[in-house]
């Protein structure tokens, strides 16, 4: 009997943690990391805000972007502080595509995430028509509202910050 209530335990708990760990997770159907050499043509972005003061760019682990993954959800919480739309805040994260690099910024590693709108309004094929190339090249857009937006994820706290949306042209 004691054996049972032990091996119940177990599972009960291995049920609890799995909740807890896949409350934030999301797993986009498109994302990638770019290699480290792409981050400086990534923070030159027309229409909005990108982080200040990087010291240096790395290329990113599965470990990282796993950590991203498990927390996801999180930046759905969190308002855009920088230009353009202040206050706004992202409806879901289905609607879109992410690009990924690594960044240092005070001898903190981050992930910036590059990302934009998915609009299979056309069909299927415009998202590969539109941005063909958003495996190797950073999209980099003018204006789009929040069709396009960057954020940072910090790897240590598991946090969000700068959120920010492009502007309207």
């Amino acid at each position: 009997m004691k054996n049972i209530i032990l091996i119940f335990l177990f599972f009960f708990g291995v049920h609890l943690y799995a909740q807890t760990s896949s409350k934030y997770e999301f797993k986009p159907q498109y994302s990638i990391a770019l290699p480290s050499e792409t981050g400086k043509i990534m923070m030159v972005q027309c229409s909005r805000s990108v982080p200040e003061n990087i010291e240096k760019y790395f290329d990113l682990t599965n470990t990282d972007i796993a950590s991203l993954e498990d927390n996801y959800k999180k930046i759905l919480s969190i308002k855009a502080t920088e230009c353009c739309l202040q206050g706004w805040k992202i409806p879901k994260l289905d609607d879109y595509a992410f690009q990924y690099v690594g960044v240092v910024i005070n001898s903190r590693k981050y992930i910036y995430i590059n990302a934009f709108l998915i609009d299979i309004s056309y069909g299927q094929d415009s998202f590969k028509t539109w941005h063909k190339d958003w495996k190797t090249k950073p999209i980099i857009a003018c204006d789009g509202g929040d069709g396009f937006w960057g954020a940072l994820f910090d790897l240590e706290k598991k946090t969000f910050s700068r959120l920010s949306v492009n502007g309207f042209g």
